[in-house]
């Protein structure tokens, strides 16, 4: 399965997986002059995103075309 998501809305949105797991998210824009946007979660109960924030890190994003994939589902953001 493929979720679609829009790069261009800056405000808390949340995506549900199809297992039923979601997250609560925001992107935002970390350097004006670079293509990359943050991946910042507000609240999830997916384990690997759970895993991920703890140890410290975080996603980042190509600004068009980019993607994650959590549980098996491709989340494109565009």
């Amino acid at each position: 399965m493929t979720i679609y998501a829009s790069i261009n809305d800056r405000n808390m949105d949340t995506i549900t997986l199809p297992s039923g797991y979601y997250f609560d998210y925001q992107l935002i824009e970390p350097d004006p002059f670079s293509d990359q946007l943050e991946l910042v979660l507000f609240k999830t109960d997916i384990p690997e995103l759970i895993a991920i924030y703890r140890a410290g890190n975080s996603y980042y994003l190509n600004k068009f075309g980019d993607s994650i994939i959590l549980e098996g589902t491709k989340i494109v953001f565009n």
